[in-house]
């Protein structure tokens, strides 16, 4: 099951990813409608976050959520682990924000 849940995450973040790199590398004289139109749009493996991405005491159990900040950092929605991981523009893991529980910083 956590093979499937492992693919599963992998896939999302590879497609969100690939995504955030299509929008950037648009040219301007370009609109999307032309775009789609076309269908001439390439998806570019850029990175990979995974189990092998974390600490060895961290791994990923069900995902809920992505986003981006401006500077590049990844954070990553884990609802059933009760926190947020966040991640450099490379990937490599930062930190956890939250924990199970009712107090303040707790989910």
């Amino acid at each position: 099951m956590k093979n499937q849940e492992l693919i599963s995450v992998s896939a999302i973040l590879i497609m969100a990813l690939s995504v955030v790199t299509i929008v950037s590398s648009i040219p301007s004289e370009k609109s999307l409608a032309e775009l789609y139109r076309t269908g001439k749009i390439r998806l570019i493996k850029e990175l990979t976050i995974d189990d092998e991405s974390l600490p060895q005491d961290i791994f990923f159990e069900n995902l809920m959520d992505l986003a981006f900040d401006r500077d590049g950092n990844i954070y990553v929605c884990d609802y059933q682990s009760n926190n947020i991981k966040v991640f450099d523009s490379p990937g490599k893991f930062i930190k956890t924000i939250g924990r199970p529980g009712q107090g303040p910083g707790e989910f």
